[in-house]
């Protein structure tokens, strides 16, 4: 970032993007939620889709964020990079595993299966969207959480909250060993797990949004 103005568009960039990521997130498990049994092939893969986006949003916003929490914290760029490579290969998991999950009804015979629990491709996704995301979020969580401490500009409850998000998808990485019913809250695929703690994220996302709009003119005088 070359001044003040590219670090304010940077703000901008971020707010923006995050308010568009805890918007979209919904709908994707509205859509999840919306069939008791096996859902309609169009809704599998209008909820990847949407999903598609959403993770695309979450990529510019945390790529945004890193930049400014590197230029306020001024130390620490390794913790910075860890939490932004844990983000990415978050993201990158997300993906395969919503393709895989579309791959369950883009079959010849256009027949709707249960994406979630039909069939080895959905079998594949259990850890993805369980616990192997739970132990990414509750890292790169909770290394947001000690960074946002460390700069004045950010609320005390800024960091704590993303601490307890961390911890919540920590409790959550033992799930793998407690059966596979989505209708459960605590299991491999269960609805706390890849519904609950996958979403509280995007709260925090939204909170730390409007901190930013907030405090834009504070945030590049800190800079300046």
């Amino acid at each position: 970032m070359g001044n003040s103005n590219d670090f304010g568009k940077m703000i901008n960039i971020s707010s923006i993007f995050g308010i568009l990521v805890f918007l979209t997130t919904p709908i994707t498990v509205v859509l999840y939620f919306m069939y008791s049994g096996t859902p309609p092939v169009w809704n599998v893969l209008l909820r990847t889709l949407v999903a598609m986006f959403s993770l695309l949003f979450v990529l510019i916003f945390f790529t945004c964020f890193q930049e400014l929490i590197k230029h306020l914290v001024k130390e620490n760029n390794w913790i910075i990079k860890l939490m932004y490579n844990t983000v990415c290969i978050y993201i990158a998991i997300s993906f395969v595993a919503r393709s895989l999950e579309a791959g369950g009804v883009l079959n010849p015979e256009g027949i709707a299966v249960d994406a979630t629990q039909d069939g080895l491709l959905a079998q594949g996704n259990y850890l993805l969207l369980g616990s192997i995301s739970r132990l990414l979020m509750a890292t790169f969580m909770t290394i947001i959480g000690i960074l946002t401490n460390k700069i004045k500009i950010f609320p005390k409850w800024a960091g704590l909250i993303a601490i307890i998000i961390g911890l919540i998808n920590l409790s959550f990485i033992p799930s793998m060993f407690f059966g596979t019913n989505a209708g459960d809250f605590y299991s491999a695929i269960g609805w706390g797990n890849s519904a609950f703690s996958a979403g509280l994220y995007t709260i925090w996302i939204l909170l730390i949004s409007m901190v930013l709009i907030k405090n834009k003119k504070k945030i590049e005088n800190e800079y300046e």
